[in-house]
């Protein structure tokens, strides 16, 4: 009878203790879906802002709950409203974009592809209140457009022109322009009569009412063509050019093809945009990050020299670095230290910030991000890098705690702050902006890493053998370079859409955690067969496909699926 009764009180003890483990894992698992749904539920923003010329109005791009919507926001107030909205599904890259304001504001058009009926549509829209007026369905492929006029644009794919003019209220093609180009980029109106592109480095030119070839206007000798712009009133060309020494700007007459030298701008090679000519002085503005921010420099037409605006805190989304310069008004999607994004207004003559709006739904106190302390480095080349550390919610003295450790131009991210809220520590390299994957510059992105990790072995918090690496589409390819060529300085690395993975046979005791999107063709397959290899090893990998999605997310859904998979794997291995 005691025998029976130890056997009951062990197997109580035993269950009791299992079911609390159960509890405790149950706990970690709505633990993990509340730590990345806090963050995925703050909306990322994408692409560029673009404000009609008086700068009262602008649209911008940011995530819905199952794709992406443009937005056409009132400046004085915030005030928005959905203009359209694009799904997530295999025929994400057709083209989606904001085109542009008709001269006298009353009219805006956006690209927007039907993937229901995979066809591509312009969408106008009133100025003043946003209502959709009218439809137009237009050839696919889709990539270039220039307003000619209130009641006239030009559309282009990469090798044709169409013009489409206003009658009676209804937006009818009239001109057909084929094979025109090789690679037709940069489509500008001229004049209401006529069009620019450039291609390859050369800029062309088309009247629109004549039956004439195209003619080239310009073309690159001694330097490279970074973008023009046109204007309409002087009809002459601003060419933003780059050399060994920098970047210049010229002033082109297209007529006869003769340049005026506006000056050199600065040694950046590639990275200052948005250059314009007011008609009596060229403008333009560019970003460099600085200790625990960035700076805006700026020139406009009415100072003599170049001059800096600090903003405390990060800028960045789309192909601008997420800022635009528009007369005297700067637009930027920025997040001050603390905060997650919002679209702010910069003011030229007091040089402050007004947010336009933000990327939180309502403010709240308890779901301020964690804010960052601020180092310096100097990477392996002899290069001076900014970095940010970001510290798990709760430090023990005395205990260590695992490292991730990545690189961005100092943008908000939402994988940071999970990673910190699940007992990271978190360390970025604040890559200067002249370091974009367009750019021509040196990519350094492993030797700056490195030299951070090197760095921060000295700081007894680091657990030394717990150094995760992560990296986004086409930076897995030099991580992967770097954790082949030292994989014992590491433990494990999170890969977002892999462009490049590591060797199977340096992941022999690693944690490594993949995520790629179903119709991103290679990873998906790839992925697959990754997995497999490593197993034949006896290397685990977690391996995932987000269903619905493409190379890059482009949901809150796809995001919040990702964030948990990134949020568990991190609480499983700290």
């Amino acid at each position: 009878m005691a025998r029976t009764s130890g056997v009951i009180t062990f197997v109580g003890l035993f269950l009791l203790v299992m079911g609390w483990r159960l509890c405790i894992v149950a706990m970690d698992r709505l633990g993990q879906c509340k730590i990345a749904d806090r963050f995925t539920a703050i909306r990322q923003f994408k692409q560029d802002l673009v404000p009609n010329h008086a700068n009262t109005r602008l649209t911008f791009c940011q995530d819905t709950a199952e794709g992406v919507g443009m937005y056409y926001c009132n400046v004085s107030d915030g005030r928005t409203r959905l203009l359209c909205e694009k799904k997530e599904n295999p025929l994400q890259w057709r083209f989606f974009s904001a085109l542009g304001w008709s001269p006298d504001d009353r009219l805006l058009a956006c690209a927007w592809p039907d993937t229901q009926v995979n066809k591509e549509f312009i969408l106008i829209f009133d100025g003043s209140s946003g209502e959709q007026i009218s439809k137009l369905e237009v050839d696919q492929g889709l990539q270039q457009f220039a307003w000619l006029s209130d009641d006239s644009f030009a559309y282009a794919t990469s090798t044709d022109v169409r013009v489409v003019v206003n009658q009676g209220g209804a937006w009818t093609h009239k001109r057909y322009f084929g094979n025109v180009a090789n690679k037709l980029e940069n489509l500008s109106g001229l004049s209401e009569k006529s069009v620019v592109w450039s291609d390859a480095g050369t800029i062309w030119g088309l009247d629109l009412d004549s039956t004439s070839a195209r003619r080239k206007i310009w073309a690159a000798t001694t330097n490279n063509l970074v973008e023009f712009r046109t204007d309409t009133a002087s009809g002459k060309i601003l060419l933003n050019c780059s050399d060994d020494d920098g970047q210049s700007l010229f002033l082109l007459n297209p007529e006869t093809g003769a340049t005026a030298d506006e000056g050199r701008i600065g040694p950046f090679h590639d990275y200052i945009r948005n250059a314009v000519w007011t008609g009596r002085d060229v403008q333009f503005a560019f970003l460099t990050n600085e200790l625990g921010g960035s700076g805006f420099w700026i020139k406009n037409d009415e100072s003599l020299e170049m001059e800096k605006i600090s903003w405390p805190g990060g800028v960045g989304c789309g192909g601008t670095g997420g800022f635009t310069l528009n007369g005297k008004t700067l637009f930027f999607v920025g997040s001050e230290e603390g905060e997650s994004q919002a679209i702010y207004e910069c003011n030229f003559k007091d040089k402050s910030f007004s947010r336009v709006f933000p990327s939180r739904a309502k403010a709240d106190k308890n779901n301020n991000d964690q804010s960052a302390t601020f180092g310096t480095i100097t990477n392996t080349l002899g290069k001076i890098r900014f970095y940010h550390l970001w510290s798990p919610h709760r430090v023990i003295p005395g205990k260590k705690y695992p490292v991730l450790l990545a690189q961005e131009l100092n943008t908000w991210f939402p994988y940071l702050q999970i990673a910190a809220d699940c007992g990271f520590f978190v360390a970025v390299v604040d890559r200067p902006f002249s370091h974009t994957w367009n750019g021509g510059q040196q990519k350094t992105w492993e030797e700056d890493v490195q030299s951070l990790r090197d760095n921060l072995t000295s700081m007894p918090e680091m657990d030394t053998n717990q150094f995760y690496y992560f990296a986004y589409s086409a930076e897995t390819r030099t991580l992967s370079h770097l954790l082949n060529e030292s994989p014992a300085l590491w433990k494990g690395a999170v890969l977002f859409s892999p462009a490049d993975l590591p060797t199977p046979d340096s992941l022999k005791g690693k944690n490594v955690l993949a995520v790629a999107g179903r119709y991103d063709s290679w990873a998906d397959s790839e992925l697959e067969n990754y997995q497999k290899g490593a197993a034949v090893l006896g290397n685990s990998i977690e391996a995932e496909i987000l269903p619905n999605s493409g190379h890059i997310p482009e949901s809150a859904d796809s995001e919040r699926i990702r964030a948990r998979l990134f949020a568990r794997f991190l609480l499983d291995n700290r």
